[in-house]
């Protein structure tokens, strides 16, 4: 009878030299990611392609199989997140503050990460992790009612199993936490959104769903026979923004209409309404404003859609946490 693994673990770890692994023995220092509700689904293990070529020769039907160059697909791992570390991993560029101040970095690279996916119980207990990861995405989504979730897109550079690496017996702290501290819950789904930030600083409280996605593109090099891989990333493409809301006033699509350009903040609250992460947008170009509703029976919700120049963010860290500041926010490589 086959043993069930019911006790997985995904975690990460900063590298002390990029592209080497630093989650290698069975008490070395790991973090997971956050927290997990039933809408983060399924997790997703780091995975290669080992592509092969056919070659015939002359007289014969069937093909000779060549192995071609390993390629490492990006994966993406959605989770709760209970600090904005996602936020530092996509922009590369946080300052302690406080609060930490996080913002597109303009060159150079940061400490990626190792991360491991561990199946720890059943008949054959194993690992697997991608090494040198970088995060080249992020789709945020805020939705009253449910944690906030955030899903984590990675490249990264080398694959290592249980052969390479024995499973640990060491526990990974909470995302953000450590000897000195823990921090736990998750931020919450319920946007607060400001409208025209830095000028009329309008609340624009009807907003019940806001999602959006921070993307760098990114170049593939490879090494030793296509078996290690070098990320390279480049520029930042524009920041999609869905907002879903019912309008209790013009002042939005006014905006819309006059084709207005517009700042925007959006903040998710922890449930102490004390501890916060917040993204504000700059130069937001609105492309449409949609509404929809069922004849007849009530409010009709608002579909608005808007086009960032850049995202900053904020997070009051240290307000929750006594942790050493460079033990969890890794800026570029020095």
């Amino acid at each position: 009878m086959v043993n069930a693994n019911k006790s997985s673990k995904f975690v990460y770890a900063y590298e002390s030299v990029p592209g080497t692994a630093i989650i290698v023995a069975v008490d070395s220092l790991s973090y997971e990611f956050g927290e997990y509700d039933e809408l983060c689904k399924k997790w997703n293990s780091p995975f290669t392609n080992n592509q092969v070529s056919p070659f015939y020769v002359y007289n014969s039907r069937t093909p000779t199989l060549t192995d071609l160059e390993k390629k490492f697909p990006t994966f993406s791992h959605a989770f709760n997140p209970i600090t904005a570390q996602y936020l530092s991993w996509i922009l590369k560029s946080p300052v302690v503050g406080p609060p930490v101040a996080i913002s597109p970095l303009t060159e150079g690279m940061t400490y990626p990460l190792t991360i491991r996916l561990e199946e720890l119980e059943g008949t054959n207990p194993s690992n697997i992790q991608a090494v040198g990861c970088y995060c080249i995405g992020v789709t945020v989504s805020g939705v009253s009612g449910n944690p906030l979730m955030v899903d984590c897109e990675f490249a990264w550079q080398k694959i290592e199993d249980i052969g390479d690496n024995p499973n640990l017996t060491t526990d990974p702290f909470p995302s953000g936490s450590g000897d000195t501290s823990t921090i736990t819950n998750t931020f919450e789904g319920r946007p607060q959104v400001i409208w025209d930030k830095g000028v009329g600083d309008v609340a624009f409280n009807e907003v019940v769903i806001a999602n959006f996605s921070i993307i760098q593109d990114h170049k593939i090099t490879s090494s030793a026979l296509g078996t290690t891989q070098t990320v390279h990333t480049y520029k930042y493409r524009p920041v999609i923004i869905t907002l879903h809301a019912i309008l209790k006033t013009n002042l939005q699509w006014n905006d819309y209409v006059d084709r207005n350009i517009k700042d925007l903040e959006i903040k998710f609250w922890k449930g102490d309404m004390s501890n916060y992460v917040s993204h504000i947008f700059e130069n937001c170009h609105i492309n449409s404003v949609k509404k929809t509703g069922a004849k007849n029976e009530g409010h009709y919700e608002i579909i608005i859609t808007l086009t960032a120049e850049k995202v900053n963010g904020t997070n009051n860290f240290a307000n929750e946490s006594a942790e050493i500041f460079a033990n969890h926010w890794k800026g570029v490589v020095t």
